[in-house]
């Protein structure tokens, strides 16, 4: 196959035209490296690694560019990547690369959100390791920073009940409602009787 024509396409990508042969997009990048030109012979073989040296940078490019605007998980970042139908196989090296390099870190991804849902939303303790869960966060790692900040589950139930159910004593409706309320965030009940009892000592 011989390389009749490279034009500038979309998405900072290069098209490249063979002729008896369909066109191949690759990205600027593995076209400037491989020195790419027209009247040059690519066999199949050579294309087939050009097409993936492609896909891996244009993968890498991606997950850098959504990490400039947070932070991700090992497998957050690799189905995100799945989602904008990179090639499977360059999704894995990309995060495997980035993993090995620290630019994706669980741990650390796990002890920010975790401190995230604590600060800003007062979570319980099973409320973050769900979230934390639900973000690819393997169980180990998820418990462990959800313990973390969970030190002060009771006096974090007892500011919500002070602020949002300061009733509860003198209606039963929203007693249940409060119950509820903090169950969903992930007070478990043995938290939520303490905090009652601590807010009735007020």
């Amino acid at each position: 196959m011989v390389i009749t024509e490279i034009t500038s396409a979309k998405n900072h990508l290069f098209k490249v035209s063979f002729a008896e042969y369909d066109s191949v997009f690759l990205d600027k990048e593995t076209v400037a490296k491989n020195a790419l030109k027209v009247g040059e012979a690519v066999d199949e073989e050579r294309l087939e690694e050009l097409k993936y040296e492609s896909e891996l940078t244009r993968a890498t490019s991606k997950a850098m560019w959504l990490l400039s605007r947070r932070e991700y998980s090992k497998k957050e970042m690799i189905f995100r990547l799945k989602r904008d139908k990179f090639d499977e196989n360059a999704v894995f090296e990309a995060v495997k690369t980035l993993a090995d390099a620290g630019v994706i870190d669980d741990e650390r991804f796990a002890y920010n959100y975790a401190y995230s849902l604590k600060m800003n939303r007062k979570l319980g303790f099973r409320a973050i390791v769900t979230l934390l869960l639900q973000k690819g966060v393997s169980k180990e790692i998820a418990e462990v920073y959800a313990k973390q900040f969970s030190t002060d589950d009771n006096a974090d139930a007892v500011d919500i009940i002070r602020l949002k159910y300061p009733s509860f004593q003198s209606d039963e409706k929203v007693k249940r409602r409060m119950i509820a309320a903090l169950q969903r965030k992930g007070y478990n009940y043995d938290v939520i009787k303490r905090a009652m009892a601590e807010f009735e000592e007020e």
